[in-house]
Parts: C-alpha cells; sequence; structure tokens
C-alpha cells in the first residue's frame, strides 16, 4: 500500500521551514520519515503552552 501526497507535502513544508524553525524542521521530518511505508505514531509537534492564572 502506497501512502498518500501529504507525507510528501509535510516533508517539504519541513525542508523550507529549516532556516527558520530547525528544531521544528527535524521533529517534521522524523515524524514524516516512513519505514516499510508505515509512519511512526503521532505525538504533539510543540508542547503545549499553559496559561498561567493570575
Amino acid at each position: 500500500m502506497r501512502l498518500p501526497a501529504h507525507p510528501s507535502a509535510c516533508r517539504v513544508l519541513g525542508e523550507e521551514l529549516r532556516p527558520f524553525v530547525p528544531g521544528a524542521a527535524a521533529r517534521i521530518a522524523e515524524r514524516v520519515s516512513a519505514v516499510d511505508g508505515v509512519l511512526p505514531p503521532t505525538r504533539p509537534l510543540f508542547p503545549r503552552l499553559r496559561q498561567s492564572r493570575p
């Protein structure tokens, strides 16, 4: 079974973002790298920001 075009588009996006946000670009590349046609389990790309209470 062939993966759809979405991982390819995300890979290109990661490459384009590399000069601006290199850490995030590396995480994008890692998460869209298929092994034997299977993507790794999903995880949030950015940590959740918590709003402090006044």
